[in-house]
């Protein structure tokens, strides 16, 4: 019996990168060609397949713009699109367990709505503020204060009271 381990050949960074960018060209084309027309094709989902769908669409896009990222420049932006898709990944583990409630798929679902609304404040308040420095800024604010207010007017506080608890997602001192 030959026990010698075969002579594994030295690559450098260069073929390295682009070996993942080959293997990534052609999972992009076969999702591409083979599963896109299947998943568009969906109907009757529900919360949870929606929600697993979604964030398996958003992986796809942002490998999709990786094949577009192949110069040394793009580094840093490469590096964040991997951190994002790692954590969709852990999303995309989180909604297909099994122990996935109804609630973990509200939070799910409003969470992104709730993180802008949370940002959105935070903004008006910098600004009110610091209206010196928005006075010279070319940030428009209209449409985030009416975004403020159609949020305000859905009662969105409550649900994220009914979600997150009274200390939950949006803290003290963030909130309108």
């Amino acid at each position: 019996m030959n026990n010698t381990i075969p002579e594994i050949p030295d690559f450098t960074a260069h073929e390295l990168i682009s070996l993942y960018h080959d293997g990534l060209k052609e999972a992009v084309d076969f999702v591409q060609s083979q599963v896109m027309g299947t998943l568009r094709g969906q109907l009757n989902l529900s919360q949870q397949e929606s929600a697993v769908m979604g964030t398996f669409m958003r992986i796809h896009a942002l490998a999709c713009s990786l094949l577009r990222l192949n110069k040394k420049v793009d580094f840093n932006a490469v590096a964040s699109i991997a951190r994002i898709v790692f954590e969709l990944l852990i999303d995309m583990k989180m909604l297909t367990s099994p122990e996935v409630t109804q609630q973990d798929l509200d939070r799910f679902s409003s969470f992104a709505e709730v993180d802008r609304f949370r940002k959105a404040v935070k903004i008006i308040e910098l600004q009110k503020k610091h209206p010196e420095v928005f006075d010279s800024s070319v940030l428009d604010s209209s449409k985030r204060r009416e975004f403020v207010e159609r949020m305000k007017s859905r009662d969105l506080e409550k649900k994220v009271e009914s979600l997150w608890g009274r200390s939950g997602f949006m803290r003290p001192g963030v909130g309108p």
